[in-house]
């Protein structure tokens, strides 16, 4: 229940889909389902967080490639890429119960894993 008419998700989606299969099918996706509304976009836009909209070549300053092509590996994980942290955020009403729903989707195989982190607070609101 939130205290404040803010609510905050801090994430990260990481996926070992990158950087072999940005481009393809194989486009695993997540989504912060608030009260039923998706908030997890690609900032600025109505683009839900997935391979291919937050990669190396598209929305790369939201990239952080883990298996250091470009430079050294950004953290220890098995998950290829990663998103930089993000936060959505979504109006509610301070006292009234919120729904949070967070989904992961793995796109036309079973082979390689994405995941969805919560970071610090995880969820909160102001």
């Amino acid at each position: 229940m939130p205290t404040g008419s803010t609510l905050h998700v801090k994430y990260v989606f990481a996926s070992e889909e990158y950087p072999e299969f940005v481009g393809s099918q194989y486009n695993d996706v997540m989504a912060i389902f608030v009260n039923g509304t998706n908030c997890a976009t690609v900032p600025g836009t109505n683009l839900p967080v997935s391979v291919n909209t937050i990669n190396y070549e598209t929305n790369a300053q939201y990239f952080v490639d883990n298996l250091g092509l470009n430079g050294a590996p950004g953290y220890n994980t098995s998950m290829n890429g990663l998103t930089v942290p993000l936060t959505c955020s979504v109006t509610v009403t301070p006292g009234v119960p919120v729904t949070v729903k967070i989904s992961v989707a793995d796109s036309s195989d079973h082979i390689y894993d994405s995941a969805v982190a919560l970071l610090d607070q995880g969820i909160w609101s102001d």
